[in-house]
């Protein structure tokens, strides 16, 4: 009797030890500012491959002091070092650091480290370190040529290059300026169309390393922006160039110059502000260059071909769309060299399409109501095109094959969830990086026939099973008219549907900017919702990309209108689910999901009951003229659209509930756009909440993004939960 008793008591204290270690809470600390203890794993950092059969991997541990890059073989998992960054920086002169290399190339054996105003070129191969005494001044963008004996860059404005064996630097453009600026994009090309991370690179290197190609911008009839800085007893006046809707665009025209006489050819010299010139794409040869025009309106593509031998620009492929077309930012040439393979949406959905550069003839390689997502290796010599694909569900991205003629279509990934593959360079091998709504990004080493060779890491930690972690759900709701939103919605761990909650939809909302996917969240701020009893919803309207392009396209002209219709459907729904408390629904998103949030409390004002509004554009006469006339055309051309797409035009419906975050120096959604709707709420005395974070962009500063996060919770605490919120929580 006496020893059941023990083990009856000793099971008892088991049981309750592992009920306790499974509750337990994640902190504001871990959530919002990356505190310890972690819930996730650090995983592989693998930066490509090396051939067919080797990756590379970065090694870094603190404790030890490795700072290595490894090579890894794929079947055997033997390993090798590449680079050792602590012995290679053991030899060079003090203060000059491997791993602070301005640039490098792919493979790691090309290096230009900066060192109080000097420049350096490492070689691995040769393990050389030379200092490039000709290279003066500060260059912006610096680039290898592609057999890594020149740099190319960009300084004040004018486009250079410096041959790194003699030592000399070369000036290839003379005219550059404030206003003219050769081979750096003027600002809306950078946000728009060459995009952030090309850090206002605007040339291209031909495969021979002969020449480069350019782009030249005139901002002279561009309408000049002013920022205030608030910092120092006087503050600071910074300006831009920033073309609003309907503003004149900067000129642009194309050009190649010849390294060896520094003469630039101008192949498209069409200095009209109302075209747009881009993504040029050299031949492997060499010998062509291809780039794209695209008109004011955005509705018409032509990609150009100049002949380096015939001196000549021939349009090769075109492209007319009653919405609007967009820049492809990936052509693939085939060996060949007579075929490109393009991501086109013109069919109504994304897909691959073959052009023969001869013949004009297009050929889809794959087609139907899903969308291809982008290429992930092309491997002419098994005839094969492996990609990723929103094929099964509009949620899932997987990893597929089709033929270089098109036929059958192969899914490769067997796993529901959000696939990012990296292919070995013949295919052979790839590496997985998957994660869906119950499992954190996995990290797994495939054979391309055999299948898993080994899982490489996973982001779950020990330690996450001890949380009592929310539960998530992906599920999809039918608006009257027949289109099947997805919805990703988290709740707390200890869900009662007989009790009632609030919830907060949090959205982006722009067009083709899906958020809702099948992946597991790369951050807690949905579980730290959803632990303290606030339902977390995500959800997609029918112009995000779900639907094709022919879902996108319901959105040309009327900015504002379907996002709002399918939003407000959305909270009709969560009103009617028995859990949900009706008049406790509330809105969270950024720069354009901002804009949907001061949509929906002032058109949507029914059926939202607070909400936060960060960097949102307001009126859209205040935005960008690329992204805006993209969708909107002009106001010129386009008054009640913009009129009925407006905040502004809203602001008598609503009633309270609204906190407007905004940084005072954001270069693309300028606060303008918060002062604007401000003024018109305090002109019709309407209560709003203002938060304003000085110095900080499009987005918060790091210093102010922690006080970000804690009003974030304050305000959902006190608006849904009625309670103060505190660290406790």
């Amino acid at each position: 009797m006496t020893g059941k008793k023990i083990n009856w008591l000793i099971l008892l204290l088991v049981i309750t030890a592992l009920s306790f270690g499974q509750n337990k809470k994640i902190t504001f600390d871990q959530t919002f500012r990356g505190g310890s203890p972690s819930l996730f794993n650090r995983t592989p950092r693998i930066s490509g491959w090396l051939d067919d059969n080797n990756y590379l991997e970065q090694k870094s541990e603190r404790s030890s002091g490795i700072n290595q890059i490894i090579s890894v073989n794929a079947q055997s998992g033997k390993l090798a070092v590449y680079l050792d960054y602590n012995r290679i920086n053991s030899e060079f002169p003090e203060g000059i650091k491997l791993e602070s290399a301005e640039v490098k190339d792919d493979f790691n054996n090309h290096f230009i480290i900066q060192n109080e105003g000097n420049y350096f070129y490492f070689d691995r191969n040769e393990n050389t370190l030379k200092q490039l005494e000709g290279l003066s001044g500060e260059p912006v963008n610096l680039k290898f040529s592609p057999d890594f004996s020149k740099l190319a860059y960009t300084k004040n404005n004018d486009l250079y290059y410096y041959n790194i064996e003699t030592g000399e630097e070369f000036r290839l453009t003379s005219d550059g300026s404030e206003l003219i600026l050769n081979g750096y994009a003027s600002w809306v090309y950078y946000e728009e169309i060459l995009g952030r991370s090309s850090q206002y690179a605007a040339f291209w290197w031909s495969p021979n390393s002969d020449r480069i190609a350019y782009l030249r911008f005139d901002d002279n009839p561009v309408p000049e922006f002013h920022i205030t800085q608030f910092r120092g007893q006087h503050g600071k006046l910074e300006s831009a160039r920033y073309p609003k809707a309907g503003d004149p665009n900067p000129g642009v025209k194309i050009g190649i110059v010849q390294l060896n006489n520094g003469n630039t050819t101008w192949i498209h010299d069409n200095l009209s502000t109302d075209i747009y010139i881009a993504w040029p794409f050299w031949s492997p040869d060499g010998n062509t260059l291809l780039y794209q025009v695209m008109n004011r309106a955005q509705d018409q593509l032509q990609i150009f071909g100049y002949g380096i031998q015939s001196g000549k620009s021939l349009v090769l492929y075109s492209e007319n769309q009653n919405s609007w077309v967009e820049f492809f930012e990936n052509i693939i040439f085939l060996k060949n060299g007579k075929e490109i393979l393009i991501l086109s949406d013109k069919s109504g959905w994304k897909h691959i399409l073959k052009v023969d550069l001869n013949s004009g003839k297009e050929s889809y390689l794959t087609e139907g109501n899903w969308s291809v997502n982008d290429f992930a290796l092309v491997n002419e010599d098994k005839e094969q095109i492996f990609f990723t694909a929103y094929k099964e569900s509009s949620t899932d991205r997987d990893i597929y094959s089709v033929g270089l003629d098109g036929g059958e279509v192969t899914r490769i990934s067997e796993i529901s969830g959000t696939h990012s593959p990296n292919f070995s360079t013949a295919g052979t091998y790839f590496i997985d990086s998957y994660s869906n709504i119950n499992t954190p990004t996995v990290i797994n080493l495939m054979h391309i026939e055999k299948g898993l060779v080994r899982e490489l890491g996973s982001r779950k930690s020990e330690i996450m099973d001890q949380y009592a972690l929310p539960e998530i759900e992906l599920t999809r709701i039918k608006t009257p008219d027949g289109y099947d939103l997805p919805v990703k919605i988290t709740r707390p761990a200890d869900f009662d549907e007989s009790k009632k909650y609030p919830a907060v939809i949090s959205i982006y909302g722009g067009p083709g900017a899906a958020t809702v996917r099948n992946s597991y969240p790369m951050w807690l701020m949905s579980f730290f919702m959803a632990q303290n009893g606030i339902i977390f919803v995500e959800v997609d309207h029918r112009g995000s990309g779900h639907f094709g392009k022919e879902g996108m396209a319901l959105m040309h002209r009327q900015l504002g209108k379907w996002e709002m219709e399918d939003y407000i459907f959305t909270a009709k729904w969560l009103q009617s689910l028995p859990y949900i408390i009706p008049d406790k629904i509330g809105i969270t998103g950024g720069s354009y999901g901002g804009y949907v949030v001061a949509m929906a409390l002032t058109y949507g004002s029914d059926f939202f009951t607070c909400g936060i509004s960060d960097f949102p554009v307001t009126d859209w006469l205040l935005y960008d003229n690329v992204y805006t006339e993209r969708y909107m055309d002009t106001p010129a051309e386009n008054p009640e659209g913009y009129k009925a797409g407006s905040v502004l035009t809203h602001t008598e419906k609503y009633k309270g509930g609204l906190l407007i975050r905004h940084g005072t120096i954001d270069d693309n959604v300028h606060v303008q756009n918060t002062m604007w709707l401000i003024d018109k709420l305090q002109d019709e005395n309407k209560s709003f909440e203002l938060m304003i974070y000085p110095g900080s962009r499009h987005g918060f500063s790091f210093s102010k993004r922690t006080h970000s996060y804690q009003e974030e919770m304050n305000f959902w605490f006190k608006k849904l939960l009625n309670k103060d919120f505190t660290m406790d929580n």
